[in-house]
């Protein structure tokens, strides 16, 4: 991003977070299902727009229900 190559509005990060124990060999991991679901709604709109731009069909929105 220094170089200017990627914009910060194009990076798509995983929002699970690991949180850290007392015990050096156990974590948990606690996953942001709400921005996970927020980035993953932007992501698929953006692919459906690309889609059509190019000719092609939209993906079904049943697709991506995160379970």
């Amino acid at each position: 991003m220094d170089r200017g190559l990627l914009s910060e509005d194009h990076v798509f990060i995983d929002s699970t977070h690991v949180k850290a124990s007392a015990i050096k060999r156990k974590y948990g991991k606690k996953i942001a299902r709400k921005e996970t679901r927020a980035n993953e709604e932007k992501l698929q709109e953006e692919l459906n727009l690309d889609r059509e731009e190019n000719g092609k069909k939209p993906f079904p929105p049943e697709k991506y229900v995160m379970k």
